[in-house]
């Protein structure tokens, strides 16, 4: 049975003002390693938003998004970034500051090119930066229309709060993210929020480290090889505490990314509210053959085993384009839901649930469900072999995006299950 626990509200109503206000003030109540990401119910509903605690200044990271002169440094993948052409900026000032490149009271036409194993994306974008704020307007191409606007506080401690909220017209990246799109009702929220996370901290990554020193360089990407984190990193208890309750998106998600003291990846948890009581959810996760409501599960099978053994061992063919997820899980299910890959492509993967009540206290109707997972996909095929080796911060955003479908798939299917046999 699922570690059922009282938590404090995850969803209450908003207390602290603004929405990037809020974010902010999540990300000092998370650990140093930790970014936190908000989904919105559909992509149409609002943007994503992702906060993370960069160890530099506020004018660092205006000299990254400022200058597309280094915004190969930051995504190295950028093939073309190219200034070609410039307007007088609305309502500009000379509190906008400068940047290489950049003119006081201009907005900057960008001509850029990614290169994306099996396929480049490319087009032109808009750069407007205001005080606080650096706007990137994708207006021609792939991904566009789309928008990412970064802000930034300075904190207590001498790093600096960095967020974006990012909308991305993904059907206009071509017939791979088309496809993959096609797979899920969740995928273009997922794919968005992999985007989103890379770009987050790449820039982040930029400013932190911005010579071109060998050392600086290599601290620019976790250059040691994955590994399986300690059994505390599934643990969904912090995405059930009081500092994101003002978070809150109707439908939608809320997610910590971890990264590793290498870099490497952690783990990714998203936490859903599912409008049933946290037995009942309890009871359906730690059920081998409910894994079928998770996208691309194509078939769950217990394979046999002692009677009363603590273990279960299941086995679990995948359909997803390019990737390979047929893998042999053994599942524990008490204290706490987890599982590990002890077979298949991607042996020592790992993910696990955590079931609390919500709201907190007496006879709560509805639950948080958290999924944590470590999912090894940079094991699982070629295609996630080639963009993670290309792009080691993948590792993280394309654990972020399969995690958030399979907590949000997992509450779609439980609740439609639910309606089915309510009278």
């Amino acid at each position: 049975m699922v570690r059922l626990v009282v938590a404090l509200s995850l969803f209450a109503a908003p207390a602290w003002g603004d929405e990037l206000g809020d974010l902010q003030r999540a990300l000092r109540s998370v650990g140093p390693a930790e970014d936190v990401v908000v989904f919105p119910q559909t992509m149409a509903a609002g943007p994503l938003r992702a906060a993370t605690r960069v160890a530099a200044t506020p004018a660092a990271i205006t000299a990254v998004l400022t200058s597309p002169a280094v915004y190969p440094e930051v995504i190295p993948a950028l093939e073309r970034a190219e200034v070609i052409g410039r307007r007088p900026r609305a309502g500009a000032g000379a509190a906008a500051g400068t940047a290489a490149g950049q003119e006081t009271g201009q907005d900057l036409l960008v001509d850029w090119e990614l290169e994306v194993p099996l396929f480049n994306l490319k087009g032109k974008l808009w750069v407007s930066a205001r005080p606080g704020q650096v706007e990137l307007s994708l207006v021609e191409g792939n991904l566009a229309p789309g928008r990412m606007l970064f802000s930034w506080q300075a904190l207590d401690d001498g790093t600096t709060a960095l967020v974006v909220e990012a909308r991305f017209n993904v059907r206009a990246g071509g017939w791979v993210l088309r496809r993959a799109v096609g797979t899920s009702a969740f995928a273009e929220t997922a794919i968005t929020a992999a985007a989103t996370w890379v770009a987050l901290r790449a820039t982040a990554a930029r400013a932190e480290h911005p010579s071109a020193t060998a050392a600086a360089l290599a601290a620019r990407r976790p250059v040691a090889p994955p590994a399986p984190p300690p059994p505390a990193a599934l643990d969904g208890a912090a995405l059930a505490a009081a500092p994101l309750a003002p978070l809150r998106e109707p439908g939608g998600a809320i997610a910590l990314v971890r990264r590793s003291p290498s870099g490497r990846l952690a783990a990714a948890a998203v936490a859903v509210i599912v409008n049933l009581p946290a037995d009942t959810v309890a009871g359906k996760v730690s059920t081998p053959e409910q894994w079928r409501s998770l996208p691309g599960w194509k078939s769950v099978t217990r394979l046999p085993g002692p009677a009363g053994a603590p273990t279960i061992d299941v086995d679990v063919r995948d359909s997803l384009p390019f990737v390979d997820l047929d893998t042999r899980w053994r599942l524990v299910t008490r204290p706490a839901v987890r599982a590990e890959a002890s077979g298949g492509a991607t042996r020592g993967a790992l993910f696990g649930w955590d079931v609390f009540p919500f709201p907190a206290g007496g006879a709560a109707k509805n639950s948080i469900a958290v999924l944590a997972m470590y999912p090894r996909l940079e094991a699982a095929g070629y295609v996630p072999r080639k963009f993670v080796a290309a792009e080691p911060l993948l590792e993280h955003g394309l654990a972020l995006a399969l995690t958030y479908v399979n907590a949000i798939s997992m509450k779609a299917a439980l609740e439609a299950a639910a309606a089915a046999v309510t009278p």
